[in-house]
């Protein structure tokens, strides 16, 4: 994820949220990339 994150960041996104799902078994990172693409881009990691 951290390398997911820093690519984002390279295109100008901003990290806007991040946390652990409820049972621990992945995380979830919140992209913020409306200046050029006018949306959120949600990042999803399981670890199952």
């Amino acid at each position: 994820m951290p390398e997911a994150v820093k690519r984002c960041e390279e295109f100008g996104m901003t990290l806007e949220q991040k946390g652990e799902y409820g049972d621990a078994s992945g995380r979830y990172v919140y992209m913020n990339a409306y200046k050029d693409l006018k949306c959120i881009i949600e990042l999803l990691e399981s670890d199952k």
